[in-house]
């Protein structure tokens, strides 16, 4: 038994399959569009028109709130904090990157760069990673 997703796209597929060669036979032309199956009444339906737009992949979503970015310097004062995203913090919650957790090694603890190299590809030793100090 094919499961409930392969046996709608297999459905979904062989309606689309038909569905071009019937409109090529009756003289007509197959357009670039994005397809969605609506598998109760076992048909495809238009959903947007791949020739027209650059970004036919976006699609609006009303229930999202615009996203605003910014840094700590220019937080508008009349922000609402509850909408403010501040990419300062954001990158201060960053772990460190492993270009500088090897730098800090060879710095901090003289190791050879080497050793820092096959320290940080072993997995299980990777717990040598310091947060990202801010500023970086």
């Amino acid at each position: 038994m094919i499961p409930g997703r392969s046996r709608q796209k297999n459905q979904s597929s062989h309606y689309e399959i038909q569905r071009q060669i019937t409109e090529l036979e009756n003289g007509g032309e197959i357009l670039n569009e994005t397809r969605s199956f609506d598998y109760k009444r076992g048909c495809t339906m238009p959903m947007r028109d791949k020739e027209g737009k650059q970004d036919y992949r976006f699609m609006p979503e009303p229930n999202l709130p615009p996203l605003v970015l910014y840094d700590d310097t220019s937080v508008p004062p009349d922000a609402d904090p509850q909408q403010v995203i501040s990419i300062d913090r954001l990158r201060d919650m960053l772990p460190e990157l492993p270009s500088a957790t090897r730098e800090r090694l060879v710095q901090q603890y003289g190791m050879l760069p080497e050793h820092s190299f096959a320290l940080l590809s072993c997995h299980t030793l990777c717990t040598c990673r310091a947060p990202r100090p801010a500023g970086q």
